[in-house]
């Protein structure tokens, strides 16, 4: 079975304002459990940071990309997104997977795509941030700590072609075909009902944090999309109550 791997650096964490300035896919063989394709692509215009939600130097501290290697190195976005949808429609392709995909990097690259009239081919998506039954001594969501998890490490975290390749190596230690099922169950938003900081240090945000909630700043509350399926199993291992939305 062959998924292709996907992760992006970008412009700044705005799925709809933001731009992709490297793209990372690897088409990956689940039987070999090896690479068989990599794309790994620098991309570059010259109204790139309008609209950015970082500056470029923040970018620079997290990935060490400069803008000096993007102008050097970057080709078009119309050319590099356009190359990812000739591998994306591979005819074999079961699912794309990405961690925090479905709130990040799928939405991310439709919207990219979708600003250089490029429409991608419809695929399922795998996210291995919420379609993964990790197990429950695994508190962490970050791609650094799975990594260290599952007994090895990343390291360049933050190139893009290193945490997709970091990505699948932890995705290999799970059934993909049983994923690729559970990534087509309805979604469940689930909401922390953590202790106010100031009454515990922090400690039940840390938790919410770690095991994968992310602080929407817009109602003050700590949110997480997980597979119906999994719902039950997301309230047993949390020490905070959960509240679900559907």
């Amino acid at each position: 079975m062959l998924i292709l791997g996907l992760d992006f650096e970008t412009t700044g964490k705005n799925v709809n304002r933001d731009n992709i300035v490297e793209i990372g896919a690897v088409l990956w063989d689940t039987v070999r459990n090896s690479p068989v394709q990599i794309y790994s692509e620098m991309l570059w215009y010259e109204e790139i940071w309008n609209g950015a939600t970082a500056t470029p130097e923040t970018i620079e501290q997290i990935t060490k990309i400069s803008s000096e290697d993007l102008i050097k190195y970057g080709i078009s976005p119309k050319d590099g997104l356009s190359k990812l949808k000739q591998i994306m429609s591979t005819t074999d392709l079961a699912a794309a997977v990405a961690h925090n995909g479905n709130e990040f990097d799928k939405p991310l690259l439709l919207a990219n795509a979708k600003r250089w009239d490029i429409e991608l081919p419809e695929i399922s998506w795998i996210d291995t941030m919420t379609d993964i039954p990790y197990e429950p001594h695994i508190q962490t969501r970050k791609l650094t700590h799975l990594a260290s998890d599952h007994g090895f490490v990343n390291p360049f975290a933050h190139r893009a072609i290193f945490d997709v390749l970091t990505m699948l190596k932890v995705l290999q230690n799970y059934d993909i075909e049983w994923l690729i099922k559970l990534s087509k169950e309805p979604s469940v938003t689930l909401i922390a009902n953590t202790t106010p900081p100031w009454e515990d240090g922090g400690k039940s945000n840390e938790e919410a944090k770690g095991r994968g909630f992310r602080f929407n700043s817009e109602n003050k509350k700590w949110v997480k999309s997980v597979k119906e399926s999994q719902v039950q199993l997301e309230k047993s291992l949390a020490t905070f109550s959960i509240r679900e939305i559907r």
